[in-house]
């Protein structure tokens, strides 16, 4: 796993008010290439939902259950 990458990208992400953890958070996601990064706080999800340079789905706890069973 190159960490450098995962840093950059947290980095990118913070950059528009993301906090540390929450970057960090997703820019793993986003390395390991998860389908969906399901997350239950609301401002968090506001803005991750603004991002148009990510590669996986932000989604919320009923999102996710939606996706899953249908």
């Amino acid at each position: 796993m190159d960490l450098g990458e995962i840093e950059n990208k947290a980095n990118e992400l913070t950059d528009i008010v993301i906090k540390l953890l929450d970057a960090l958070h997703l820019a793993s996601a986003e390395y390991i290439q998860v389908d969906y990064f399901c997350t239950c706080d609301d401002k968090f999800f506001k803005k991750a939902k603004t991002l148009n340079n990510l590669k996986i789905k932000v989604v919320t706890l009923l999102q996710l259950i939606e996706e899953i069973v249908l």
